[in-house]
Parts: C-alpha cells; structure tokens; sequence
C-alpha cells in the first residue's frame, strides 16, 4: 500500500518537474511520467494534494511566470514572452492573461513598473494596482542591517514542501530538526535552518503560494515521504541581513525589493530564500537573524 508520504513525495517530483519545464509541452501523460502513477490516479491525486487541477495548475503557473517577465524583462516583446510560455498566439494569451488578472498584458507591464507596484487579488483573479511601497517601516530604519553582493555556490536542503497555510510552519521546522539529527546531518548546534519560496506573493495568490521550510545540509539527500531533496543553483545575490521580529518579515520582504530596485538592481527570475542564524525564541527582544537572498541579473 503507498502511504500518504509517498503520494507527497511522487507529488513534489511533479511539481519540480513543472517548475523546470514550464516553457516544453506539459501533457499530463508527460508529468505523470515523473511519478509511479497512471495518468488517471496521477490526475486524482495531484488535485487532492495541490488544491489544483493539473491543467489550471500549470496554466495560472505560466501566466505567472509571464507576468513576472513583463515586469522585469520589459525589453522582451509580448509576442515572444507568449510563445514561450506556450501559447498558441498573442490573441490567445492576452485572452487568458486577462482572464486571470482582469487586465491586458501591455496595460500589466506598464502598471507595474519595476516591481514597485502591490498586486491586490481578488477572488484569486482580477487585481488591481494601488501605489508603490514605501521603503520606510524596516529597511531604513533597521539599525542592524547590512548588505551584500555575492556569488553562492549550489546549496543543498532538506525541506518540507506548504502551498499556502495548509499547517502551522512551526511543525515543519520541528519535523526537519528531528529527522536532520536522526539522519545525521546535524551534528552541531550552529546548523542554518531557511525558507524557500517558488513563487512570489507579488503575483501569486497567498493561498497558492508554494514554500519550503528548509534545512541546509552538506551534499544532497535522498527525498523520503514528506521530506524533499531541493538544491538552490548557483546565482549571484543580493543579501539583506536583518535582526527583525517574525511579525515583520512581509514587510521586510517588501521594502528588500523596493531597495533593490531603488539601487539599481534587477531579480533574475530564480527562487529567493531566507536564511536563519538563530532561534529567536533565544533571543533576548524574540528577533530573528535572517538573511534575505534576492537573486539578480549581473549584466
């Protein structure tokens, strides 16, 4: 009998798999190759655990990722960011991009500037634009705050895959510490715990939103049920470290991209993730010391 561990981890090799391949036909006789299900019980399943058909998933995925290349790679014709995303034509994507955001693409792309602009859902569809943030509440007024510009190498986890709030987080971190003592990849009390986020909540519907707690190890592991193997690529990244109260990492979120763009860097498209150096519950005020990855275009 599979377990429901298994149907998890068949289910995050699919999502994975969606995620690199999003620009190549995506039948759900392909993805569901990725796993050890028939087309019909993959269908079934995919449902019940991503709250999502596999068709409106993949189809909302790709607007996304449109929507995210309109506002950052503006140099990029709407007709070539169409078809990459694998639409049959120009018509046809405008058609669903408005569909799902209430809003024409080059309307979108000139709304949006920069990724100044809040995107307001409603009822997981039409948005509408209200001003831009204003970098204040954190970011400059944050006494222990530094910056940097580096190069990581590819950073091996372990994580715990949520869409949306489906459980308190707390539970995954305790889950991950367990199996990583257990497993023996922590073998000392400096290990760096994270959060990976595969999309943006700039442009993706909260409750859809796809995170994982993450433990960061040495070498990559083995997926087993719940727990997944995930690798951060090599990228360039601009890092914010902060000392900041849980309650404070929306904003904190908000006002990093606001910075960034204020001083002239550019997102690359790649996942951002948070890194934490400490348990807050430790520490003396309950702050965190986190750092913000921001992966950005070099040239």
């Amino acid at each position: 009998m599979i377990t429901s561990n298994a149907h998890q981890q068949n289910i995050n090799r699919a999502l994975h798999y969606i995620d690199t391949h999003l620009e190549e036909d995506l039948s759900l006789t392909k993805v569901a190759s990725q796993t050890y299900y028939s087309p019909y019980h993959f269908h079934k399943l995919f449902k019940a655990i991503v709250n999502e058909s596999l068709y409106t998933y993949i189809k909302r995925k790709r607007i996304e990722k449109a929507a995210a290349t309109l506002m950052r790679r503006k140099e990029i014709p709407i007709a070539e960011i169409a078809l990459r995303f694998n639409f049959e034509s120009i018509a046809s994507f405008s058609k669903a991009f408005k569909k799902f955001y209430g809003i024409a693409p080059l309307h979108f792309r000139t709304k949006a500037p920069s990724n100044l602009a809040q995107l307001v859902r409603k009822n997981g569809q039409a948005i509408s634009f209200i001003e831009p943030y204003i970098c204040a509440s954190i970011i400059n007024s944050q006494t222990k705050m530094e910056t940097q510009i580096k190069v990581l190498d590819t950073i091996h986890m372990a994580s715990i895959t949520h869409i949306g709030k489906s459980e308190p987080l707390q539970q995954s971190f305790y889950k991950l510490i367990e199996w990583g003592k257990s497993e023996g990849h922590i073998t000392s009390p400096d290990f760096k715990m994270g959060m990976v986020y595969h999309d943006s909540y700039k442009i993706t519907d909260p409750s859809k939103v796809r995170h994982s707690v993450s433990l960061i190890t040495t070498q990559p592991i083995k997926a087993n049920g719940i727990i997944d193997s995930l690798t951060i690529q090599q990228d360039t990244y601009l890092i914010i470290s902060l000392v900041i109260p849980p309650s404070q990492f929306t904003q904190a979120w908000k006002d990093a991209f606001v910075w960034a763009t204020e001083h002239g860097y550019k997102p690359s498209g790649n996942k951002c993730f948070e890194i934490y150096h400490n348990d807050f519950n430790q520490h003396p005020e309950k702050k965190c010391i986190v750092d913000l990855h921001i992966p950005i275009l070099t040239s």
